[in-house]
């Protein structure tokens, strides 16, 4: 059974994904909280998606919700989409009791454990607090904010193993969850698994293949700590970069979260696409083969996939002096400047500006394997190396369960 407590998870689903299809194999029922926020099943992600209602009008009641100021009215706004929510949604709803009774025959709970206490959570997580749980993150990082932050906060709740990328990861874990190394193993990361790249890069459709291009890594905008403006001036590097220095095709892969918001339209240029640059929905596997370089705007999970294939990255993320931004927790590259957790692990090619991203542009020209040796390194340095990943944590789960 899967999941999906975030109400616009569901709409955030690209049906064509690979990673959905081989998903829809593997899960017998979806349980996903809908936009009239009533919980609903479903036989599939892709029947989900479809009976979620996410035609213009539901686009449109989003779009109000989200940019309101004004809570009185966006409260309003709230009531119509409830009330339009359950006019589409016919099939599928769950009374409380049938969601109650579902959930009495879950076993265990596998979920990221940085999500347990988000809002959206909360009904589900009372739901389960009997079940035992077990945690992976979502997404490849190492946690590496000040440990000082979470000392004497730990909360065991009902988690029985948080299995990590890196033994790196401990410390954070045992200050904010109060878990024991034996309740941390470290697994390494499922996905780079040589047998599941294979079997991506096999499987996937949503790509021609093409070689030497740039591939962005794409990320919303508008975040606390990415404003419009800086990724804005992101693009237009990366534009003087790729058509007028390298004289090369862009291809974008955007965020899970991310909408075609126009913005590479108004920077690349729309009478430009298919030309110049284009959209993907390959999987970053599939697009990242025969590519020059990736280039990330702060978007770690995919810089650790193309270091895996042999592909060199660059972060170009200006995180200086952002308006209204508290710096006093972040962490500090060699120079000073406020970085992300890969620029700070030395994972990633760290570039502020168009100068810095030449650079390692012209490096990676120059001597690209000796690039991809170095950032390779390092990566094995920092997170656990074996295939069979996915068989070590289910094994381990289930040996759990029977303690």
């Amino acid at each position: 059974m899967c999941i999906i407590s975030q109400r616009r998870s569901v709409n955030e689903i690209d049906d064509k994904n690979i990673l959905i299809e081989i998903a829809d194999t593997l899960f017998d029922e979806v349980i996903f909280r809908s936009i009239s926020d009533e919980w609903l099943r479903a036989p599939s992600l892709v029947d989900a998606v479809n009976s979620n209602g996410e035609g213009f009008i539901t686009k449109c009641i989003y779009a109000f919700e989200h940019w309101l100021k004004n809570m009185y009215v966006k409260r309003f706004i709230v009531c119509i989409r409830k009330k339009w929510g359950r006019v589409i949604q016919s099939k599928g709803r769950l009374t409380e009791s049938g969601l109650s009774d579902l959930l009495r025959s879950v076993d265990a709970v596998l979920m990221d454990i940085h999500e347990e206490h988000k809002a959206f959570n909360n009904e589900l997580m009372k739901a389960l607090s009997e079940k035992p749980l077990f945690s992976i993150q979502h997404g490849i990082s190492i946690q590496a904010k000040k440990i000082s932050l979470f000392r004497g906060t730990g909360e065991r709740k009902g988690v029985r193993r948080a299995y990590l990328y890196s033994y790196k990861e401990r410390p954070y874990y045992r200050a904010r969850y109060a878990l024991s190394e034996s309740e941390m193993p470290v697994v390494g990361i499922p996905r780079h698994d040589s047998q599941w790249i294979n079997n991506i890069i096999s499987s996937d459709n949503n790509w021609d293949n093409a070689r030497g291009h740039i591939l962005v890594i794409s990320r919303p905008a508008n975040t606390t700590y990415y404003p419009r403006d800086r990724k804005y001036k992101a693009l237009q590097d990366i534009r003087r970069l790729a058509f007028e220095y390298l004289k090369r095709r862009v291809v974008v892969k955007l965020h899970p979260k991310e909408k075609r918001e126009g913005l590479y339209e108004e920077v690349f240029g729309e009478d430009c696409y298919d030309r110049k640059w284009v959209y993907s929905q390959g999987h970053a596997f599939k697009i990242g083969q025969g590519a020059l370089c990736a280039i990330s705007l702060c978007s770690s999970s995919l810089i650790a996939d193309m270091t895996v294939i042999g592909v060199p990255s660059i972060e170009l993320f200006d995180f200086r002096d952002i308006p209204n931004y508290d710096y006093s927790n972040e962490l500090k590259g060699e120079n000073g400047d406020p970085v992300k957790s890969f620029r700070y692990w030395g994972l990633v090619l760290g570039a502020n500006d168009y100068a810095d991203l030449r650079c390692h542009v012209d490096m990676i020209l120059s001597n690209r394997l000796d690039v991809v040796l170095k950032l390779q390194k390092r990566h094995n340095e920092l997170f656990e190396i074996g295939d069979n990943v996915s068989s070590t944590v289910a094994d381990d789960i289930l040996s759990a369960m029977s303690l």
